[in-house]
C-alpha cells in the first residue's frame, strides 16, 4: 500500500458541548492526509464513530441531510414532486417507526456506534448551521438505520416486470439505461493469489457497478487494539462497506436472495370488498396516506392516496379480472 503523508496542519479539533464524563470530542482525533482522506483515531468505538460521522459531514453534510429526510418520508415536503413516491412507500411500510423499534433491539455495541456516528453528524450541523441550507436536519440513530434500506423501500412495493408481463399489464415501464426495470443489479470481485501476481502479494479487487452519483467516500478508522480498517462506504451509511486491515481485505457482491413472495388472490364473487384465501373470505383493508409536497412558489400542497392491503401484505397490482 502506498504510504500517505499526514500534514500536522490538517489536524481537526472537534468542538462539542461537554456531556457527562469525557466528551466524545476529547476521545477522537481526525487527520486528513494529502489526498483529503480522513484518518479517524478514537479511544473507543463510540468515539471513532463520532469522528467518522463528523468527517463525513465535513465532505457531504448536505447530501447526508437529504438522504436522512428521505428515510423519514419527508423528501417531498422539502424537495417537491420527486419525493412523492419515496415518501408514500416509507409511510406504507412504516419504515421510520420500524427503525425506531429496531434501534432498541440492536446489540449494545452497534447501538453505541450508531449513536456516536449520529452525534458526529449533528455536531457538524450545529457548528455550521449558518452555512448549511435551512432544510438540513439533525438526525437520530433511527434515521441513519432507516437510510441503510436505501432504494429497497420503493422497490419492495414496485410490481416486478415479470408479473406485469404475465398479466399483460399496459403500459409496461420503459427499459432503463442499465436494462429493464427490476433487472438484477450486478457487481463483481476478483481475488488473486500471491502466486499469480508480480509482487507476490495477494490482490482483492471490488467492482460494485454503482453510479458515481451514489457518492463513494473513503476513510480510515482506528481504535487501538480493537479496530484498524481502511475502506469505502456510501454517503450517509454509518460504516465502511469494503476495505482492508493489516491481515485481510473485504468486499461483498450482489446476490439475489428470495426474500419475498407474490401471491395471486381472487376476489370473492359473493362479497364485494373481500378476497378468497384457502377458500375463506377476508376483507380488503384500505389505508390512506398523505404527504406534503413543496411547490416552486413556496406553498405546500397535500397529496393523498389510498392503498389496499391483505392479511398477507400490501397489494402491489390489480389485474383486469380482479386478481391481485
Amino acid at each position: 500500500m502506498r504510504r500517505r503523508l499526514v500534514p500536522a496542519a490538517l489536524l481537526v479539533a472537534l468542538a462539542a458541548p461537554a456531556p457527562a464524563e469525557r466528551p466524545l470530542r476529547d476521545r477522537v482525533v481526525i487527520r486528513r492526509d494529502t489526498f483529503g482522506v480522513p484518518h479517524v483515531l478514537g479511544e473507543d468505538e463510540e468515539a471513532a464513530a463520532f469522528g467518522l460521522g463528523f468527517a463525513m459531514a465535513e465532505d457531504h453534510a448536505t447530501e447526508m441531510g437529504r438522504r436522512y429526510l428521505a428515510a423519514r418520508g419527508e423528501s417531498a415536503r422539502n424537495f417537491g414532486e420527486e419525493g412523492i413516491e419515496n415518501d408514500l412507500a416509507v409511510l406504507r411500510l412504516g419504515t421510520r417507526w420500524r427503525a425506531r423499534g429496531a434501534v432498541a433491539e440492536l446489540g449494545r455495541g452497534f447501538r453505541q456506534w450508531l449513536a456516536g456516528f449520529t452525534a458526529g453528524y449533528n455536531r457538524y450541523v450545529v457548528a455550521h448551521r449558518a452555512d448549511l441550507p435551512a432544510w438540513v436536519p439533525f438526525a437520530n440513530p433511527a434515521d441513519v438505520l432507516a437510510h441503510t434500506l436505501g432504494d429497497a423501500v420503493e422497490a419492495t412495493l414496485r410490481p416486478p416486470r415479470a408479473l406485469l408481463e404475465k398479466y399483460k399489464a399496459a403500459p409496461l415501464p420503459p427499459p432503463g439505461p442499465d436494462g429493464p426495470p427490476g433487472a438484477e443489479a450486478g457487481s463483481n470481485a476478483l481475488a488473486l493469489a500471491g502466486s499469480r501476481t508480480t509482487t507476490g502479494h495477494a490482490i482483492l479487487l471490488g467492482n460494485p457497478h454503482l453510479r458515481w452519483s451514489q457518492l463513494y467516500w473513503e476513510a480510515h478508522v482506528t481504535v487501538p487494539g480493537r479496530l484498524d480498517f481502511y475502506g469505502s462506504t456510501l454517503v450517509g451509511l454509518p460504516m465502511l462497506r469494503a476495505g482492508f486491515n493489516d491481515r485481510l481485505g473485504y468486499v461483498q457482491t450482489n446476490n439475489a436472495p428470495d426474500l419475498e413472495d407474490i401471491l395471486a388472490l381472487s376476489l370473492d364473487p359473493a362479497r364485494p370488498g373481500y378476497y378468497l384465501f384457502d377458500g375463506r373470505p377476508f376483507p380488503i383493508r384500505s389505508r390512506r396516506f398523505t404527504v406534503d409536497v413543496d411547490q416552486e412558489d413556496g406553498s405546500v400542497r397535500s397529496v393523498t392516496r389510498e392503498f389496499e392491503e391483505t392479511h398477507l401484505g400490501p397489494v402491489v397490482h390489480r389485474t383486469a379480472d380482479g386478481e391481485r
